[in-house]
């Protein structure tokens, strides 16, 4: 057998063998299979080789004739297995004089209780020491752990364990290298990993230097290949999607980066303008357009804008979970707050013969009691089915670190939580659709009404075309997914902040110079003073 594991080589040095006591007892082998049995472990019952019971042993056994007894004789030693039947015959003789003496043997036939029973009792000095039973009928007796070796062609003790006092180690074993030294039996494959650190790929030759680490740990380092240009981005510092792979993370992380701040800084420049000349100036082309209306719009914007970041770089628990609010809220306040100054329009243009006054607090009311329901469906998803970073199976087999649902109903929580959200929204762009119509033979002077339509026709259109496609890429390549999703936040509010903002900019900055126009060119009406009024009730 050992010349066959051999030739697989399953002998050497990374390599331990453990035999029975058949081979400790009995090793007449050829030279080959000694060489080849250096270091091997094995155990037999601890046989004393000498004291005067052995010593009278072995007289007798190198006194017998050779040919009548096979094995013995002038010069010979006997085995441990032949010391160890005698000893076993001497138990069977003791055994049988105990039943003798008890009256057994009479019986044609003795069970096999008694014989227990007689064997148990047996205790004697013996060639291979005491011989004596425990309660289940194992004779009570010291091992010895043992090792071959091959430079004294025997085996040699390296522990030894009794009942009472356990294991003793004597002797460092001598391994197959010749040396004492430990052989390391953890042989494992080589394998190749990403190291995030270093940004390369690297081969642990021992297959157990390195540790791989899962990719949801905040710096984690040594990773598994597979996770090099996967599309994924599962190191800190994006070396696994920017090094040797043809998607250039870090210039589109730059350029949406740059992008995204400066139209923040726009929007925020917008809402110093509409608060100097709507609220402090009053200038009278942005009092008809709201401005505290316009500000609600503007913050939305702005927030939707820095939602874009909660999608940058490697996914965490605390971005993912910003996600609905920081881009469903605000996306919902923009379509709500255009749709309620739609609606505005729509109420005083469709009863003519009342003066219909809507304040701008009023519309605030009515756009709080329309984020409402939002704001609990949020609030529900987060409580409810937690949005979260974890590994899940997302692409081929494979774990990844991404922004999952979880709580107490699992990622099929977030899908409910997300299609109400979008529901809701698909909801007030609807109504904000069937105003925009409604409101379509408003005057010129009220002109707004058709950039409203704008909006939230653009609004619901990349609504209906952009939700889909983001979530049947995300599963397949998350980096087109969010090139897709960048690219939308960033156009539906920046069309609607031009669509909003764009003619009163002009008007007041490059028209009117500044300069707060009071009165208007009518067309549309019967007569000034009925668009007058018109224009005071808004």
């Amino acid at each position: 057998m050992i010349h066959s594991a051999d030739e697989f080589g399953l002998v050497g040095e990374n390599y331990v063998w453990f035999v029975s006591h058949t081979i400790v007892g009995n090793l007449g082998l050829n030279e080959t299979t000694l060489q080849l049995s250096q270091g091997v472990i094995g155990s037999f019952q601890y046989i004393p080789d000498s004291g005067p019971i052995y010593e009278s042993f072995l007289e007798r056994w190198q006194s017998l004739d050779p040919i009548e007894n096979p094995g013995a004789g002038p010069g010979t030693i006997p085995t441990s297995f032949e010391m160890l039947k005698y000893d076993m015959f001497i138990t069977a003789c003791i055994a049988l004089d105990i039943l003798d003496k008890n009256g057994e043997l009479e019986q044609q036939r003795i069970p096999p209780e008694i014989w227990v029973d007689a064997i148990r009792n047996v205790e004697f000095d013996g060639a291979t020491g005491l011989v004596s039973f425990d309660e289940n009928g194992d004779r009570i007796a010291p091992y010895r752990i043992v090792f071959y070796n091959t430079a004294t062609s025997k085996w040699e003790t390296t522990g030894q364990w009794t009942q009472d006092g356990g294991y003793e180690h004597q002797n460092d074993v001598i391994w197959f290298s010749n040396t004492t030294t430990i052989p390391d039996l953890d042989i494992r494959p080589p394998f190749d990993y990403w190291s995030c650190h270093d940004k390369e790929r690297k081969t642990d030759e021992s297959g157990k230097t390195v540790s791989i680490h899962t990719p949801d740990n905040d710096n984690v380092d040594e990773i598994e290949s597979h996770y090099h240009c996967d599309n994924f981005i599962d190191c800190k510092n994006f070396s696994d999607e920017t090094k040797d792979c043809g998607n250039n993370y870090i210039v589109l992380f730059i350029v949406f980066g740059i992008l995204t701040g400066l139209l923040i800084f726009v929007a925020i420049l917008l809402v110093l303008f509409v608060i100097l000349f709507g609220i402090i100036l009053k200038y009278r082309k942005l009092r008809t357009i709201s401005p505290t209306i316009l500000l609600l719009v503007l913050f939305s914007i702005i927030i939707g804008y820095i939602s874009v970041f909660a999608w940058f770089g490697k996914p965490h628990p605390v971005s993912c979970a910003f996600q609905p609010w920081l881009l469903g809220l605000p996306a919902l306040s923009m379509i709500i707050a255009l749709s309620v100054k739609i609606f505005r329009i729509w109420r005083i243009f469709n009863d003519k013969m009342n003066k219909n006054i809507i304040s701008d607090w009023k519309l605030i009311i009515l756009w709080i009691l329309l984020m409402l329901p939002a704001i609990l469906i949020v609030t529900l998803w987060t409580i409810v089915s937690t949005p979260t970073a974890k590994m899940t199976e997302v692409h081929d087999g494979k774990d990844h670190y991404v922004c999952r649902s979880d709580g107490f109903t699992g990622q099929i929580g977030g899908y409910i939580f997300f299609g109400l959200l979008v529901g809701y929204g698909c909801l007030i762009l609807l109504i904000g659709v069937v105003l925009s119509i409604l409101t379509r033979k408003v005057p010129s002077l009220f002109n707004e009404s058709k950039l409203l339509a704008i909006s939230i026709y653009n609004i619901g259109f990349l609504s209906i075309i952009g939700i889909p496609v983001v979530a049947i890429l995300q599963e397949e390549n998350p980096f087109a997914a969010w090139i897709l999703r960048t690219c939308a936040i960033l156009y539906a509010f920046t069309a609607t902040m031009i669509l909003q903002f764009g003619a009163p900019l002009i008007g007041i900055i490059i028209i009117d110079k500044c300069k707060n126009v009071t009165s208007f060119k009518q067309t549309g009406l019967k007569n000034t003073s009925s668009s007058s009024s018109t224009s005071k009730n808004i």
